[in-house]
């Protein structure tokens, strides 16, 4: 049996700690755990720790196998921590996973200091390479499915592991590696929830996403794959009576693609009696959102849900292959709104080919629809997904590099105006929108979130479409 160390990496330039509990590792921890292996996490999130942290919690644990995790925006951090790792523990076999790895795969293997991938889900393809490394079988390794690795110089793939069909074999993740009050007190994932202790905890219900938008990475592959809605409900209904826990982030890709399983989900925390607080951050696909469904959702408890048109365009709905049917989805946030379901959009602007009369589009969608609050981004093209190719092959210099890319700044411009006009069209949207006496009304009268909340929110937003910078 082995020592297993997971660190998982932050942002580098944030200055204030954040994060959500770390999903897939506590997913592939259950798993090492009931083969009887020991396991820690680190994460570097919560308390911005810094490559030298991981370095003395190294040395105090002393793995046998360290396991590592960051996303494409996390990757400057991470270079350096797996650096520092291999050059005092060469020994120490390094294994990466996660979004930016799948995404980036030649890329990452390149870095001398990492010398496995695990590919697609991990948790079948990572206990079977512990035992591989630990038994120092190499003939082992073009036998198990989903890794990639080096041998003499060259980079080798195996076969890809086919994704897990009954998720409902899965044990639970593994909470208690945690220690959860730190998360209880971050600065929440999910928006307009208050500051301070908050015991929650995130469900993924299904994976995978059957829907094909240019600029999203496809980690879980396009077949939605569900658990049960008693599996779903008896993890619920575990952290409730176990943890104390009674609100919950839903991060499916698309939790309602399958509309009677959500409403299965639904009735059964309704027939608990259990008072619980549901909050989709993401993955609710909108114009799937029928008015039985948002009823049992709002009967559930859920108290957010985030709406992502992105444009108000058919035309760019179409170039991006999101392919939302605009009409339905503003019908299903106006309900929403109805209902007491406080209702918040995502919007990108500055899409491949976006023109003038696209962008007026979306403010045209905005302006009529029952948003409570809203955010407005510049697209930013991600290295290795469709979009991606695109812009290549019309031309644009995209950037190979994946270290300076964030939510919200953006190096290219691949839209069909200015850079000024964009930024000067995101600044109007962020303006109009807050600014909208009939908006301030509505959100005054009814919405599921505390006031004061709102104010704080919606400050923050004006700024970063003031201040914002290229």
């Amino acid at each position: 049996m082995a020592k297993i160390l997971f660190v998982r990496s932050r942002i580098e330039e944030r200055d204030y700690n954040y994060g959500n509990p770390p999903m897939g590792l506590l997913y592939i921890a259950a798993n090492l755990l009931k083969e009887g292996h020991e396991v820690k996490i680190v994460d570097m999130r919560p308390k911005l720790l810094l490559p030298e942290d991981v370095l003395a919690e190294i040395q105090r644990f002393k793995p046998d196998i360290i396991g590592t995790s960051n996303l494409t925006i996390e990757k400057s951090l991470y270079d350096k921590v797996v650096a520092l790792i291999k050059k005092h523990h060469p020994a120490i076999p390094v294994i990466a996973g996660g979004a930016h790895v799948n995404a980036a795969q030649e890329e990452v293997l390149r870095d001398p200091h990492i010398d496995y991938l695990v590919l697609g889900e991990g948790e079948e393809s990572f206990p079977l390479l512990v035992e591989a490394i630990l038994s120092e079988a190499e003939e082992k390794l073009p036998r198990i499915k989903g890794i990639a690795y080096r041998r003499n110089g060259a980079v080798e793939k195996t076969e890809k592991r086919p994704y897990i069909e009954d998720l409902d074999q899965l044990p639970f993740p593994c909470w208690d590696l945690l220690d959860l009050e730190t998360y209880y007190r971050l600065p929440p994932f999910m928006p307009f929830i208050p500051k301070g202790r908050r015991p929650y905890m995130q469900i993924v219900s299904s994976r995978g996403c059957p829907y094909n938008c240019t600029f999203c990475h496809s980690i879980m592959g396009k077949r939605f794959r569900t658990r049960s809605p008693e599996n779903v409900f008896a993890e619920l209904e575990t952290l409730y009576k176990g943890y104390g826990i009674s609100e919950f982030e839903i991060l499916d890709d698309c939790f309602n693609f399958d509309q009677e399983r959500a409403e299965k989900i639904c009735d059964l925390i309704i027939q608990s009696g259990i008072k619980m607080k549901l909050w989709f951050p993401n993955g609710l696909r909108g114009d799937r959102l029928s008015e039985r469904l948002l009823e049992k959702l709002a009967a559930a408890g859920t108290k957010v849900i985030c709406f992502a048109p992105e444009s108000g365009s058919n035309r760019v709905q179409k170039v991006v292959r999101k392919n939302v049917n605009l009409e339905k989805l503003q019908k299903a946030i106006t309900i929403a709104a109805k209902l007491g379901i406080h209702t918040h959009g995502f919007f990108m602007l500055g899409f491949p080919t976006e023109t003038k009369k696209d962008l007026q589009a979306t403010y045209k969608f905005m302006k009529e629809s029952k948003l409570h609050t809203a955010d407005f981004f510049i697209c930013t093209v991600y290295p290795h997904t469709p979009m991606w190719d695109q812009v290549k092959e019309m031309g644009y210099d995209v950037p190979e590099d994946s270290s300076n890319i964030n939510f919200h700044n953006t190096s290219i411009n691949v839209s069909a105006v200015s850079t000024e006009y964009l930024i000067a069209f995101q600044r109007k949207l962020f303006m109009d929108f807050y600014f909208s006496p009939g908006r301030i009304f509505r959100v005054l009268k009814k919405s599921a979130v505390k006031k004061r909340y709102l104010f704080f929110y919606a400050l923050i937003f004006i700024r970063r479409a003031i201040l914002r910078k290229r």
